[in-house]
């Protein structure tokens, strides 16, 4: 389901923090907590697509580090954007040699290391990176959906998490309520999970273009998925 509302996650630290005791108020905490519970739960409109420009230098370039999924790379070559594939070569040395220089099947690959550096067959230059992160504002706060569901969510977890704190300090009951919270966590974002992954108008039409052809979408990775949901030209 596609969101137009959003608001920060923060945003549910005021409701907590009117049932919380004052005296373990912590926002800091409160605030992580509620971050950890959001990004536990699953579904497609926590995230936006963003491109960045990467510079490659050595073969070598250095990701966002607010990166989520990575969707694509490409790379200019004379006048278009090429795509670059993910390396198969378990020992990464797959350059073109100047005798494949006109094979037109020796595309750019690309490998990434847990640190988010990018290793390309291309030595220097820059290439486009499309990726998803989780959704934020100017100031880089992270939003989530203006939805009560999800804000129950959120808000459960962070009592879950507050009460795993009183019950490692050994506090009558908390045990129970800890586990209390937790399951209406578990609840709550199978719920949240549920109705948020239900695709939308737009997306249906997107996804009928796609599928409702007579002949199969060919190489849609070399055209950027650029005319995935273009209709079929059909002579009749």
């Amino acid at each position: 389901m596609t969101t137009t509302n959003y608001i920060p996650v923060k945003a549910v630290l005021s409701d907590l923090a009117m049932v919380i005791d004052e005296k373990y108020w912590n926002e800091l905490v409160m605030y992580e907590a509620a971050l950890k519970g959001f990004m536990k739960l699953r579904f497609d409109d926590m995230y936006e697509d963003v491109v960045a420009t990467v510079t490659i230098t050595n073969h070598k370039g250095t990701l966002p580090s607010n990166l989520k999924y990575l969707n694509q790379f490409a790379y200019k070559d004379r006048d278009d954007y090429v795509p670059m594939r993910l390396t198969s070569s378990p020992f990464f040395n797959s350059q073109c040699d100047d005798s494949l220089m006109t094979n037109t099947d020796c595309l750019h690959t690309f490998s990434i290391d847990s640190s988010l550096v990018v290793t390309t067959t291309l030595d220097n230059g820059e290439v486009k990176v499309s990726y998803k992160r989780f959704k934020q504002d100017e100031e880089g706060n992270i939003l989530m959906p203006n939805d009560e569901d999800v804000k129950d969510a959120v808000f459960a977890y962070v009592l879950y998490t507050y009460w795993l704190i009183k019950d490692q300090m050994m506090e009558d009951g908390a045990s129970q309520r800890m586990r209390f919270w937790l399951s209406m966590y578990n609840t709550l974002s199978t719920k949240v999970n549920g109705n948020m992954n239900m695709p939308d108008l737009n997306t249906m039409e997107n996804m009928m273009r796609s599928h409702n052809r007579m002949l199969p979408r060919r190489n849609q990775f070399f055209h950027l998925f650029t005319k995935l949901g273009n209709t079929e030209n059909a002579i009749v």
